[in-house]
């Protein structure tokens, strides 16, 4: 990486001094990966049927994460209860929280995920809202030991998952700060064969240490998958929807009403080069980048999923001829074989310029 505070590099570890690898270094497990574009993934869902041309869609990215269907309304007895009040916790009052305590629950967690990896089709399993399971500790009376409880869940499930299935989590987090994940949740990586990475935009500072968490990860051989929409960035420092914010989203939803997905696609381009930009910026081998307003297939919602959609994705990027660096406060350079990067992340501004190219960069 760049100079970027050389002393945060010391503390980005995902192991101790003198630790292996317990995943070992093995990568041939993991989804094929070339220098020639920027490799796309896709979170997606839909309540009924996908349609062929949403299949045919889906299939052109690299990995596709099918977002989850739970179980809470079958299996509420499993739910986190309030031990003074037998009131089940719920999430912004809504949503029961699994309670990795209760051995019964693991065992039918752990079982759930290893019935689905029987399928060919199912590469892997994706555990989301890791972060939830310490946080909850402070939310929520008579919560204490979850946290360590659900390590010993995600453990049990590493050491049964079936040899050429991959585990991959919501973990990484530039706001975490401690707890059983350590600093930016990086620990999670000793059982986990990636991160999906969200709602990395909360601060200018965090976003730059997002980029360092990626880096980390990707040396240690892992996988990163970035997410990212057309109003990623305008979020810092704000309430939930800020104006610029409010602006976009308005806009996709008149769009939706009135026009083509094709208009949604043609007005998302020009916000993509920020977190592209940013992807890029620590981007290596096993790293994928999704770009979306929606993650419901719904068709009455139009979303706009396709990252195969955007020139910005779909042109040739080449190998790196260096390390990210950063030119000045919040501002990172880097180059490519094809393309030169700019990010200004405190203006929250991204330019993807194409290179010509000099016989002695090709590659």
């Amino acid at each position: 990486m760049s100079k970027m505070d050389a002393n945060d590099e010391d503390e980005m570890k995902i192991f101790d001094d003198g630790e292996e690898d317990p995943l070992g270094k093995d990568t041939s497990i993991l989804p094929e990966w070339s220098w020639g574009r920027v490799r796309p993934w896709v979170p997606i869902r839909r309540a009924d049927a996908f349609d062929d041309e949403q299949i045919r869609q889906v299939a052109g990215h690299d990995v596709v994460m099918l977002e989850k269907a739970n179980g809470f309304k079958t299996f509420e007895g499993w739910a986190m209860r309030n031990p003074k009040t037998d009131d089940h916790f719920k999430w912004f009052g809504r949503f029961l929280s699994y309670d990795h305590r209760n051995l019964e629950f693991r065992e039918w967690w752990i079982k759930r995920a290893l019935d689905m990896l029987q399928h060919d089709e199912i590469d892997g399993v994706f555990i989301d809202a890791i972060i939830k399971t310490h946080t909850i500790e402070s939310r929520v009376d008579g919560a204490e030991g979850h946290a360590a409880a659900y390590i010993e869940t995600a453990n049990e499930l590493r050491a049964r998952l079936p040899v050429g299935k991959l585990l991959i989590g919501n973990a990484l987090r530039a706001t975490s700060k401690g707890g059983v994940g350590g600093d930016g949740n990086l620990k999670h990586l000793r059982y986990l064969d990636g991160s999906y990475l969200e709602n990395w935009d909360k601060s200018d500072e965090g976003i730059v240490k997002t980029i360092k968490l990626m880096d980390t990860a990707l040396k240690a051989g892992r996988i990163v998958m970035l997410t990212s929409t057309p109003f990623s960035g305008y979020g810092v420092d704000e309430k939930q929807y800020p104006q610029k914010q409010q602006d976009i989203v308005a806009k996709l939803k008149e769009i939706r009403r009135d026009e083509t997905i094709g208009k949604k696609y043609e007005y998302m381009a020009q916000f993509i080069e920020f977190p592209l930009g940013l992807f890029l910026l620590s981007v290596g081998r096993h790293s994928y980048f999704s770009y979306h307003d929606k993650d419901d297939a719904d068709p009455k919602l139009k979303a706009a999923f396709d990252c195969n959609q955007f020139e910005e994705i779909t042109r040739k990027l080449g190998q790196p001829l260096g390390d990210c660096v950063e030119e000045g406060e919040f501002t990172f350079t880097r180059l490519f074989t094809h393309l030169k990067v700019w990010v200004n992340v405190k203006r929250k501004e991204g330019k993807l310029t194409v290179r010509p190219i000099r016989r002695e960069d090709e590659s």
